[in-house]
């Protein structure tokens, strides 16, 4: 009975490297493009395609991974959703397109300023663009302008929606900060501070009585790590960022709710400051950042995550501004 079972046991220490190799072997045959198209069934599956992934980055030092590149194994790039292209600037606005655009925000302008709202549209500039030394040379830049140049400067000469360009912050700032996250998407705290004061100091322009929160009102944890989207796209990467939290000291007389309606998020924030103005912002993930600092700059804020613009919550709601913010690689929304 006890050679029996020493044998079996010898036989499974045996089989077991054979078939983790083989999970391992089928991990990489399934895993081709996205971990939601693979078998669902297949067990350890999370466990085998992060072990390759990870063999791969460290060891084997590949540099494509699922929807990114990286040149130093440090630093993640995006390559999907139109972030190489507009970094290429391949896929160019035709003037149509900008005339079109341009006349979809003038519009909207239009209506807003009939009820007395201010308009501002800012559009947070991809990590590529910010960053393009992480790229390889050899990736050609195939025209003179991105999209995100042509809008601007097509608003600029033709619309009345003049659009925030924060990149000449952000290129001037990375020389001695980073400003975003080495494995993630989007900007990191300090990028987005910066983001939040080309904004709020436009709006400041019309309304003197919102003040920015300056950067000796918050709390810094310095040294913060975390995974980041980009890493966990790849493969659950243990490539980690590196940056410092920042976080404005919080208001007692402030409230906040959250709803989910049609599947779109809405964050409802007050504060007991007559004297400011309401707000509505719709936009996407690059707000989450600035959030906590426009929740103590108006007396209302009405945060929805979508770019769907909802007239008749508007004029139920009476803001006096309405902030848009699109990331470059989101541009063709406004089509």
């Amino acid at each position: 009975m006890n050679e029996n079972r020493y044998l079996s046991n010898k036989v499974a220490r045996a089989l077991l490297p054979i078939i983790f190799i083989i999970f391992c072997a089928l991990s990489i045959i399934g895993f081709k493009e996205k971990l939601s198209e693979f078998d669902t069934s297949f067990m350890l599956r999370r466990f085998t395609y992060k072990f390759t992934m990870n063999l791969r980055f460290f060891v084997l030092k590949d540099r494509f991974y699922n929807n990114t590149y990286t040149k130093d194994h440090k630093w993640l790039s995006f390559i999907n959703v139109l972030s190489l292209d507009d970094y290429q600037n391949v896929i160019p606005f035709t003037t149509e397109e900008l005339q079109r655009i341009q006349n979809n925000l003038d519009n909207l302008n239009d209506e807003l300023n009939k009820m007395g709202i201010k308009f501002y549209v800012i559009m947070p500039p991809n990590k590529n663009t910010i960053y393009p030394e992480y790229l390889l040379p050899e990736i050609p830049i195939l025209s003179e302008k991105s999209r995100l140049s042509q809008l601007i400067e097509f608003q600029r000469e033709n619309g009345s929606v003049k659009i925030i360009d924060v990149r000449k912050r952000l290129n001037e700032l990375k020389h001695s900060e980073l400003i975003y996250y080495e494995t993630d998407t989007h900007w990191n705290p300090r990028g987005a501070y910066e983001g939040y004061r080309a904004l709020i100091e436009v709006i400041q322009d019309e309304f003197p009585t919102v003040i920015p929160i300056e950067l000796d009102a918050c709390t810094i944890t310095k040294d913060q790590k975390w995974m980041g989207d980009l890493s966990r796209m790849s493969g659950w990467l243990e490539a980690y960022s590196t940056f410092d939290e920042i976080e404005p000291f919080p208001n007692d007389q402030s409230s906040k709710r959250i709803e989910t309606i049609d599947e779109i998020q809405y964050t409802y924030f007050e504060n007991n400051y007559s004297d400011l103005p309401k707000a509505i912002i719709y936009r996407d993930s690059f707000f989450t950042a600035i959030q906590p600092y426009l929740a103590q700059n108006f007396r209302e804020l009405i945060d929805i995550w979508s770019y769907q613009i909802d007239m008749d919550l508007i004029r139920e709601e009476k803001p006096d501004i309405v902030i848009f913010l699109i990331t470059e690689r989101s541009l063709q929304v406004l089509l």
